[in-house]
């Protein structure tokens, strides 16, 4: 039996690597950007609220002087 171009076959196609890991390296790198973007917002938030005690602390020194 002869395999004409267009007929369906029984094999399936083969999968490699990439195939099967591919989507799941995906899902990784979006999970871990969507992290280290929480990580930035959380330390950012952090540093701006350190900033405002600091002043505010700075600006009740000043007064008592």
């Amino acid at each position: 039996m002869c395999n004409v171009p267009g007929e369906p076959t029984n094999e399936l196609p083969r999968e490699g690597a990439a195939a099967k890991y591919g989507p799941l390296i995906i899902a990784a790198a979006i999970l871990l950007s969507i992290a280290g973007i929480v990580l930035f917002l959380h330390d950012l938030a952090e540093a701006r609220s350190r900033k405002a005690f600091d002043r505010s602390f700075e600006e009740g020194s000043r007064r008592r002087r």
